[in-house]
């Protein structure tokens, strides 16, 4: 049995390029944006179209905002950059983001941390600050990075162009992937490079690149070579993931992490969408798509996980595929590999060290009391009455903080995976 089949194939929508994809964080619906300036939100279930929207220029970059239901955040090649929401038939409410800056939209990411947002735009990459007005504070710039170009890249291209865009560290670290210069990791408070992965001659380009949930492994497309895979923060590359048969790589491909890490799907130039293991680097499946190219990919991982593929260079015969996975956990043929589970159910929120220290000082207080109110003593001293009242404000203060903790991360697990309640 295939780990993912196909559920439907969606050919009503776009008349050119699909451009980018991305997954509701509920995984009930899916964002498209292409070269045909339309922007379409689809219902994941049965392949429903549920909204079209038409703008000026094409959209090649969108991403779902991770605290506004159901809004979205898109850029276009024109350089618009906006946050949309309430969506009607034709209409929706938008909040232009101005830059200052009017050039094509290469890249977006959101930092629900900071509510902080990045766009890669033009030659350069600009963060802004979403205020609690819902209005986006005036934007900084990120410097230009100090890695040279690979001496293969510089005869031909050298411009500076992102890729790809991952906060990190809760909003403190920006990693960005460039065309031409490799990958920085930035201070977005110091905006200074922490660390810099350079081009080298076997891959003096990148493409798209994506980090897994735990934030631990980074991989990259590279046009030649296949993909790298690195452990967050070093620099040289732990595994290649060599493409499947012979690819021209030509163009840009998304890629992206299933499976909580433990498999890894790209974009194709020869319409074969390759799976490959992070394990040990092997192929696990191939989705077919006919030979087309196909440069965006999107993943959601939830009680039920998903893939979608966009094809480009199709003109009026653009689609886009949704895959669906058949089962819970992937083996491979060999007995020493086993895939990681498709999807985190939903559960409860585990105990952290913070609740475990608090039910020992509990223990730890309740004995104390029996030790000063029990036996033959009939009088608690001055001192030990001091101490008593010290532990039960010690014993509020922490109550206090742990219910804090725990009502955040019930939110966090009520809200974060329901659907938003205005799209059908």
């Amino acid at each position: 049995m295939s780990p993912y089949v196909k559920l439907c194939t969606l050919t009503t929508g776009h008349s050119d390029s699909v451009n980018c994809l991305a997954f509701s964080p509920c995984g009930s619906y899916l964002v498209s944006g292409g070269d045909d300036s339309a922007l379409i939100i689809w219902r994941v279930s049965d392949g429903a179209m549920l909204y079209s929207l038409e703008f000026k220029s094409a959209v090649t970059a969108v991403l779902w905002h991770p605290l506004l239901k159901d809004a979205v955040v898109l850029g276009c090649r024109d350089g618009v950059v906006l946050r949309a929401k309430d969506f009607d038939l034709t209409h929706f409410s938008g909040k232009r983001i101005n830059l200052g800056v009017a050039a094509p939209v290469h890249c977006l990411d959101f930092d629900r941390f900071r509510k902080q947002l990045a766009i890669g735009i033009g030659h350069v990459v600009r963060i802004t600050k979403e205020g609690l007005d819902g209005n986006f504070e005036r934007s900084f710039k990120l410097p230009e990075p100090e890695g040279r170009v690979s001496a293969i890249t510089a005869a031909d291209d050298h411009v500076i162009r992102s890729r790809s865009l991952h906060f990190h560290e809760e909003g403190r670290m920006l990693i960005v992937t460039y065309l031409n210069h490799g990958i920085v990791a930035w201070n977005v408070d110091e905006q200074t490079q922490v660390w810099y992965i350079s081009p080298t001659p076997e891959a003096p380009q990148l493409g798209g690149s994506s980090i897994n949930l735990d934030k631990s492994l980074l991989i990259a497309h590279t046009f030649h070579s296949g993909l790298y895979m690195y452990l967050l923060g070093q620099t040289a590359p732990t595994r290649v993931l060599p493409y499947n048969g012979n690819q021209e790589n030509r163009h840009t491909l998304a890629v992206a992490f299933v499976h909580s890490g433990a498999a890894v799907v790209s974009g194709a130039d020869d319409g074969d969408v390759c799976i490959w293991r992070t394990q040990d680097g092997s192929l696990f499946q191939v989705l077919s798509h006919g030979g087309d190219l196909i440069q965006a990919i999107a993943t959601f991982e939830g009680a039920s996980s998903y893939i979608a593929s966009g094809s480009a260079l199709t003109g009026q015969n653009t689609y886009i595929n949704i895959w669906r996975a058949q089962i819970h956990h992937l083996r491979s043929t060999s007995k020493d590999v086993h895939m990681a589970p498709v999807a985190n159910h939903r559960r409860f929120p585990e105990l952290n060290r913070r609740s475990i220290v608090f039910a020992v000082f509990l223990g730890m207080c309740a004995f104390y009391m029996r030790f000063l109110l029990g036996g033959d003593s009939t009088w608690i001293t001055l001192r030990s009455l001091f101490q008593l009242v010290l532990l039960v404000v010690e014993s509020i203060r922490r109550s206090l903080e742990v219910a804090e903790q725990c009502l955040m991360q019930w939110y966090t697990w009520v809200f974060s995976e329901s659907p938003g309640p205005r799209l059908p």
